[in-house]
C-alpha cells in the first residue's frame, strides 16, 4: 500500500512539474525607414547586420569576413545573387561564427559588396541576417515598441 501511494505522489508530482519555459532573449534593433537593423556579433567585433526573413542564405560584407576586394572575385567562379536592387551581385562562400542573443552559430555565408545597399540605406552594413540563422531559434517576435527582436531558444 505505502509503494501505491509513493508511486501516486511521484505521478502527481511529474504531472504538476511545469514544463521548461523557452528562453527568451531580447536584443536591441533600429529603423531605418522600413528596414530592422540588429547587432551581430562577428569575430568578436560588432557588426550591423540588416534582418531579411526573405533571404535565405545570411550575407557578409567583403569587409566583415576579412576579405579584399580581390579574394572576392578569385571566389565568385560564377555566383552571383540578385539584391534588393534587382541586380546581379557577385558573391563569394565562407563560413562564419556569428553571436546573437547570446547563442554561437557557426554557418555557411555568402560574401559580397553591401556598399550599394549601404549607400541606398545611408548606414554601413556589415551583413544580411537570413533564414539560415534565424531558424535556429524557436522563435522570433518583432517587438516594434519597445525596438526589440525577441528571440527563442
Amino acid at each position: 500500500m505505502a509503494t501505491r501511494i509513493r508511486a501516486a505522489t511521484l505521478l502527481l508530482a511529474v504531472a504538476w512539474t511545469p514544463m521548461a519555459a523557452a528562453q527568451s532573449r531580447p536584443v536591441p534593433f533600429t529603423r531605418i525607414g522600413a528596414s530592422i537593423l540588429v547587432d551581430v556579433i562577428v569575430g568578436g567585433k560588432t557588426r550591423h547586420f540588416l534582418l531579411d526573413t526573405g533571404s535565405g542564405v545570411t550575407v557578409l560584407s567583403v569587409d566583415a569576413a576579412g576579405w579584399s576586394p580581390a579574394d572576392l572575385r578569385k571566389d565568385v567562379l560564377r555566383r552571383t545573387a540578385v539584391g534588393i536592387d534587382g541586380a546581379s551581385h557577385a558573391m563569394g562562400k565562407s563560413t562564419a561564427t556569428l553571436e546573437i542573443a547570446h547563442k554561437l552559430i557557426v554557418t555557411p555565408v555568402g560574401v559580397t559588396d553591401l556598399r550599394s545597399l549601404s549607400k541606398a540605406l545611408n548606414v554601413k552594413l556589415d551583413g544580411i541576417l537570413g533564414q539560415d540563422v534565424l531558424s535556429q531559434f524557436g522563435s522570433l517576435t518583432v517587438d516594434y515598441k519597445n525596438h526589440q527582436l525577441i528571440f527563442e531558444m
